[in-house]
């Protein structure tokens, strides 16, 4: 229960897909405290896939940052009713909502 609820929240917070990524965090941290504790020996295609997804969620990351930072940038957008013969309007919306 506590674990579909907590899938529940970081999806609600985040993003399907950052929820994935989260879960390849997870397979890596186990593979290597497995390593680290037990001495569970690495092959070298156990090295390969930690590294892929490592730099895979490091560029996920990264490009999430630009994209956030990018929207952070743009001004708001601003939307004027303006009734036929009027020079101002009668409500200015800001970003859909009444101001």
């Amino acid at each position: 229960m506590s674990v579909n609820f907590s899938t529940f929240l970081v999806i609600g917070k985040t993003s399907p897909v950052t929820y994935q990524v989260l879960g390849h965090l997870k397979t890596c941290l186990v593979l290597a405290f497995g390593y680290i504790l037990l001495h569970d020996p690495f092959s070298w295609r156990n090295i390969l896939g930690i590294l892929i997804a490592i730099v895979g969620m490091g560029l996920y990351s990264y490009f999430c940052a630009i994209d956030s930072q990018s929207k952070q940038s743009e001004p708001p957008a601003q939307l004027y009713q303006v009734k036929d013969g009027e020079i101002e309007p009668l409500i200015i919306l800001e970003n859909g909502a009444n101001k």
